[in-house]
């Protein structure tokens, strides 16, 4: 998935779950949940508002001379944290934030179902479209080779790791 100039940089998705539009001008979004109003998005005469059901990316890639949905800081592959606030008078409101554990290529954080769901990790990006669960069926790492079979599993999942793994979360999406 790339941005309007052929860059594949890290992408946040925002969605609007609501029956009305929402306009996301004036509101902040961070990676670090201590600067809370680290990048702030425009207003932009309609050009910020989410429709009802419908999807909005912003590009984490520090380039801000690229657009409005451009951010000014980028994602880790390590833990990481991303906030979405409001600022009014002197207060700040958090409106969603979420942090993760490292990430790797060919996997997406999403949440499963799509919109209200926890966030968790799949093998299947969706940009601008409703989030599938998709098992990831390996993925290779600092500990080495991971296999997780069978894909799909009905009861019992194996897991087979080249190097012992230090920790195994397992989520049932049904």
């Amino acid at each position: 998935f790339v941005d309007e100039f052929n860059e594949a940089d890290d992408w946040i998705e925002l969605y609007n779950a609501s029956s009305e539009p929402i306009d996301i001008g004036n509101l902040y979004v961070t990676d670090n949940l201590n600067a809370k109003l680290k990048h702030l998005i425009l207003p932009g005469a309609g050009k910020t508002q989410i429709a009802p059901n419908q999807y909005k990316i912003l590009w984490a890639d520090k380039q801000v001379g690229q657009g409005p949905w451009h951010l000014n800081f980028k994602l880790s592959a390590d833990e990481e944290a991303v906030g979405i606030y409001q600022q009014i008078g002197g207060d700040v409101f958090k409106l969603d934030e979420v942090a993760f554990q490292d990430q790797y290529a060919g996997v997406t954080f999403s949440r499963i179902p799509n919109g209200n769901g926890p966030f968790i990790n799949t093998s299947q990006p969706t940009p601008g479209e409703s989030n599938i669960f998709e098992v990831i069926a390996g993925i290779e790492n600092d500990f080495g080779g991971v296999d997780i079979f069978p894909n799909p599993a009905e009861e019992i999942v194996y897991v087979k790791a080249s190097t012992p793994l230090p920790k195994i979360l397992v989520y049932n999406s049904v």
